[in-house]
């Protein structure tokens, strides 16, 4: 199940680790493409946590054409996983990016 919230933010999954009193959610949304890469749309937990890591999206390669390369104005979905805070709520830290497929 997908549940979309703030904005255009869609929550994937959720777990929860009781050790490190600490959830971890699979998020997704969507950023533009423009001509310095790609930039979110409007602020989400995964741009602000206290620390961040990201990867770029790769290419995948479906027959005998590459897809993922972007142009400027295209909406690109970005994955993420947060990890947040039990107590406080606060994003502790989020690794951004992931692969692309079509079919």
């Amino acid at each position: 199940m997908t549940v979309k919230m703030l904005g255009n933010v869609f929550f994937r999954r959720i777990a929860y680790q009781e050790s490190s009193q600490t959830f971890g959610v699979i998020s997704m949304r969507m950023d533009l493409q423009d001509s310095n890469g790609l930039n979110p749309t409007r602020p989400s937990a995964s741009t602000h946590a206290a620390m961040t890591s990201s990867s770029s999206s790769g290419k995948v390669t479906m027959g005998t054409s590459t897809m993922g390369e972007h142009s400027t104005g295209d909406e690109v979905e970005v994955h993420s996983l947060l990890i947040i805070d039990q107590h406080t709520f606060e994003g502790i830290y989020s690794s951004t990016g992931g692969c692309e497929l079509y079919w």
